[in-house]
């Protein structure tokens, strides 16, 4: 049955996507309404073709084969059999979709299609519940807030920046907790660090102001070369005090906003 998926902004600006031919990459996209909710689909080129284009009586099977061929060879579908029936799996599905747990249904057990992720060195993540949401509950709790958003698993190519403020702020927290004065730049280092440690695809977030709540926190514990950084003498319980005032400042900003 036909599902509604998410489809992010940056799909259309990721280079290896673009390489691909324009059918390929529209064959690409219908399978992400009709795989499963791990992303498997049956990789029949019969079904397919009648799921997806069901009015290109033009279209050759021998046509959509070379498009899946080619989706493999990007690492975009990951090919496998079960039952002696063949599948695909989609690479990055769990990075893109928030799975409501009420009504999920899988076409293979999900410990196979962990398998087969973890064989192709992709990321999984203990059991659907883990990573899986009531959606229902969430929207309503984002659009009180105003967000609007329904959750995120950041990849290494999600796009998100931090403004000047809080670089500001990262300084300033960055001088109380570690008794130094921060640069921009030692900002700017510890913000790329904190993405390709947490980027991974496997991390669930509400919304953008949570990833940037968890950097603040990781900055706790970041071991800061001095390289020009200076220290600064203050008593280690006015420093304790004055941090734990400002990372509560922040996270009542990052929620009122």
């Amino acid at each position: 049955m036909a599902k509604i998926r998410s489809i992010k902004p940056e799909t259309w600006e990721d280079e290896k996507f673009g390489k691909l031919k324009r059918d390929c990459r529209l064959l690409y996209i219908g399978m992400w309404n009709f795989c499963d909710d791990q992303g498997v689909i049956k990789s029949n080129v019969t079904y397919l073709k009648s799921r997806i284009f069901p009015y290109d009586e033009e279209l050759r099977a021998v046509d959509i084969k070379s498009w899946l061929d080619a989706l493999a060879d990007a690492r975009m579908l990951i090919p496998f059999s079960y039952n002696n029936e063949g599948y695909y799996v989609i690479r990055t599905f769990r990075s893109h979709q928030i799975i409501d747990k009420r009504y999920a249904k899988y076409s293979v057990p999900e410990k196979f299609c962990n398998s087969i992720l973890s064989s192709h060195n992709v990321t999984t993540w203990g059991t659907h519940g883990e990573h899986m949401v009531d959606t229902s509950q969430e929207r309503r709790g984002e659009e009180g807030k105003g967000g609007g958003e329904e959750g995120i698993f950041p990849a290494p190519d999600f796009e998100i920046e931090l403004d000047d403020m809080k670089i500001g702020q990262a300084v300033e927290y960055l001088s109380i907790t570690k008794h130094i004065t921060a640069t921009r730049e030692i900002v700017l280092t510890l913000w790329t660090v904190f993405k390709t440690k947490n980027f991974t695809g496997a991390k669930f977030y509400r919304t953008r102001s949570d990833i940037i709540s968890h950097f603040f926190e990781s900055l706790k514990y970041a071991k800061i070369e001095q390289n020009g950084a200076h220290k600064q003498p203050t008593s280690r319980s006015s420093k304790s005090a004055g941090a734990d005032i400002l990372l509560n400042q922040l996270k009542q900003n990052l929620n009122s906003g």
